[in-house]
């Protein structure tokens, strides 16, 4: 699927595997990541936390592995807390 969207016109191609890490795709590179292993609270968010760290190193013009490693150490410290943003608890 990657393949046919850079086909396309896509400039790259990202695919979140969950457990199994990430890959991204461009005309000239492919990269691969792993997770950052947390002990994982609630996953509410972490997919958001990956797209938006990856983005923010696209932005910022850096190599394709470490806007992989941006998404992913994102996600993990989205998933080490309750909700998909850190709050307050409150009483039931």
């Amino acid at each position: 699927m990657a393949v046919d969207l850079l086909s396309r016109g896509a400039g790259c191609a990202v695919v979140m595997r969950g457990a199994e890490g990430s890959m991204a795709f461009t005309a000239r590179e492919r990269a691969e990541t792993g997770i950052r292993p947390v002990a994982v609270v609630d996953t509410t968010g972490a997919g958001d936390s990956f797209i938006a760290g990856f983005l923010h190193a696209w932005l910022a013009k850096k190599p394709l592995l470490q806007c992989l490693e941006s998404g992913r150490d994102r996600a993990a410290l989205t998933c080490c807390h309750l909700g998909g943003f850190p709050q307050e608890g409150m009483p039931h």
